[in-house]
């Protein structure tokens, strides 16, 4: 119950939030209402139907429409809920004719804060084991928040709390420093810091040894960058940085790889997991640099 009060009360203050951001858009008020709802009920379908797809036998299994019904919080994709939230607020948009553009950069702050609020609910669910990462042996690493502590006085690793911690510094980004494409500019930031954190998780959905909700936050990283090189780019010998969104790909399969099979030394393992999310950030920071450019060339 705590955690759906937190959710409620997550989502109340979102919501208010947005209203603050978009106070200048037009029928900001029932724009703000009807992405609570939309958002709601979207995200709570898309989160559902993600994790139907991508654990398709396990679901058949269960009975699929046992499956499909149950609320239990182990059998929703977090990805997919806040991918529907995201469309909730597009379609708001599109119904109340407000340029969706505009709407969304405007609910971009929000968005961020959702996603760490809803990182921290993952405090309620310790029983279910979600958010947690490996049992924790060191004593003078065993304190919230960096661990949390089941009844058997058990710590282990919560990176919940670094999840949230993540989304709550993009949020910070998304009010303060993002001015243009906020929206897709905080979806970058959101995704990025994931694929390393994902891989903390002791438990979660995977093919093989590559993860599923790390697949999809290196895709739309891509597809971030492939937006920005639409919008700037005049020429084929400008897209390298799909080359690099490439490359820092297959090292983090490489990573998981070496992970799952092989004795190397986790901290050089995870070094190069870090060193190519820096390359990627840097990759967006300059491709975004020709979406100024371009930006400022229209006006």
């Amino acid at each position: 119950m705590n955690y759906y009060v937190w959710m409620l009360l997550s989502a109340l203050l979102c919501t208010a939030l947005y209203g603050f951001a978009a106070r200048k858009t037009r029928r900001s008020v029932p724009l703000c209402l009807l992405t609570l709802a939309l958002g709601t009920v979207l995200g709570a379908v898309c989160a559902k139907l993600v994790y139907y797809l991508t654990q398709i036998d396990f679901m058949i299994a269960n009975g699929w429409l046992q499956s499909l019904v149950n609320p239990a919080p182990t059998e929703w994709c977090f990805f997919g809920g806040a991918a529907g939230v995201g469309v909730g607020a597009w379609l708001a948009a599109k119904l109340l004719k407000v340029k969706p553009a505009a709407a969304l950069d405007a609910f971009a702050p929000a968005a961020a804060l959702m996603v760490a609020l809803s990182r921290f609910a993952a405090y309620f669910l310790q029983e279910e084991m979600i958010g947690l990462g490996e049992y924790m042996e060191n004593p003078a690493l065993c304190f919230f928040p960096l661990t949390v502590v089941n009844e058997w006085e058990e710590h282990y690793l919560a990176v919940f709390m670094l999840e949230g911690l993540a989304a709550l510094i993009v949020a910070v980004l998304a009010l303060t420093c993002f001015k243009q494409k906020r929206f897709v500019r905080t979806v970058f930031y959101l995704c990025l810091p994931q694929i390393i954190l994902e891989s903390l998780h002791s438990d979660s959905i995977s093919w093989l040894f590559v993860r599923v909700e790390q697949l999809l936050s290196m895709i739309t990283l891509a597809v971030v960058v492939l937006l920005y090189l639409l919008w700037s780019a005049r020429s084929w010998k400008n897209w390298w940085p799909m080359l690099v969104c490439v490359a820092c790909a297959g090292l983090f399969v490489g990573v998981e790889f070496a992970l799952d099979k092989t004795s190397w030394p986790i901290p050089l393992i995870y070094g190069a997991m870090l060193l190519g999310l820096a390359v990627l950030a840097v990759t967006e920071i300059v491709t975004f640099r020709r979406v100024k450019a371009a930006l400022a060339q229209k006006e």
